[in-house]
């Protein structure tokens, strides 16, 4: 087997160059903007984003299924919020109660407040949709929006100067000879 990776896949070099520097403008881009723009991605490092949250999105043929893993999270801090297309969850983790002679030896789970943006894969009915917490999960159910139904609109045709005023063209209508 060869050594050079991009050999094996059939790139040249050039072109995974090209690869990464895209990439890096993508990430320089969203950094740019703030981090607001790398909360809603759940790759900030501020107050509102202490750590990944564990989300499913599952589409179904009726509606849109949204869970997230929210353990140590008390149910009546949790707020829900659907704005067009975008699904918003705030809540906050409890800081743990520090205790004489502790060390911590190692600590990875997220605490305090978190939002946490996210887009849904459908449009969605905003008067039909559900919020549950059960057992450290939230499950936010959401009825598909039922799509527009299109109608034909009749084309009613007007006298050159008489703006308005259509023409019959029935059998025994005026206008016709």
């Amino acid at each position: 087997m060869s050594g050079d990776p991009f050999q094996t896949w059939g790139t040249d070099r050039r072109s995974a160059e090209k690869v990464r520097d895209v990439v890096t403008e993508w990430v320089e881009s969203v950094a740019a903007q703030g981090e607001k723009a790398l909360q809603s991605l759940g790759l900030g490092t501020g107050p509102l984003s202490r750590g990944p949250i564990a989300t499913d999105v599952v589409e179904l043929p009726g509606e849109v299924v949204v869970k997230l893993d929210l353990p140590g999270v008390e149910p009546a801090g949790v707020k829900v919020l659907l704005l067009g297309n975008l699904l918003t969850v705030r809540g906050e983790r409890p800081e743990p109660v520090e205790q004489a002679g502790q060390v911590v030896h190692r600590a990875e789970r997220a605490r305090g407040a978190f939002e946490v943006g996210i887009p849904l894969p459908v449009p969605v009915n905003e008067e039909r949709v559900t919020a549950e917490f059960e057992l450290g999960v939230l499950t936010v159910r959401m009825a598909r929006q039922a799509p527009v139904v299109g109608r034909q609109i009749p084309v009613q045709v007007t006298t050159g100067g008489s703006r308005g005023t259509p023409i019959h063209t029935g059998p025994g209508e005026p206008g016709v000879g």
